[in-house]
């Protein structure tokens, strides 16, 4: 496997939109998730919430049309497993279903979710996104997240190596060799 990607530091913004319901995935729900997006089974999300990681989604009538899912307690992602501190998350997965799209679904939840982690003093807030996924990262530009670099991921058998392309100049690095922080 070879992959490119990016880092970003995502910073709060956005709007609720009043027509859904938002909320937390609760155990029960996570089959709906499991249906929405064929990546995803239904063990490896219980095994997610026994981690303690999260889901949170916008709900129409009851059904689940976009969800998040999040991460509080480590990254781990193509080579880089770096534990999360108390005031960071990792946001790392969002969905929305094809009949929902364009309506600004995502960034609402997005909005909704860094209001709901500022109030568990959580701040920070990290994302990747694979370097051809055009429409992640024209969402990414529309949430106004910060690239921090652009990794380069090679995995062949038991040979697995991560390297950074590039560090974005504009975004001051200073959490460790991982280089995916900024205090700006």
């Amino acid at each position: 496997m070879i992959k490119l990607y990016y880092s970003f530091l995502e910073k709060p913004s956005g709007k609720d939109f009043p027509d859904y319901t938002y909320g937390w995935v609760d155990p029960k729900e996570l089959r709906q998730i499991e249906r929405l997006h064929k990546n995803f089974g239904f063990w490896p999300l219980i095994h997610l919430m026994f981690r303690k990681e999260r889901a949170y989604a916008i709900k129409d009538n009851g059904k689940i049309v976009s969800f998040l899912l999040i991460g509080v307690n480590e990254i781990k992602h193509l080579g880089t497993k770096v534990k999360l501190k108390r005031n960071e998350a990792h946001l790392y997965f969002t969905w929305t279903l094809k009949e929902h799209r364009g309506n600004g679904l995502a960034e609402a939840l997005r909005h909704k979710v860094y209001s709901l982690l500022k109030d568990e003093g959580r701040y920070t807030f990290y994302s990747f996104t694979d370097y051809g996924n055009k429409s992640a990262l024209r969402f990414k530009e529309k949430i106004k997240a910060k690239k921090l670099a652009l990794y380069l991921y090679i995995k062949i058998g038991k040979f697995e190596k991560r390297i950074k392309i590039k560090s974005y100049e504009k975004v001051i690095l200073w959490r460790n060799a991982n280089g995916f922080s900024s205090n700006s």
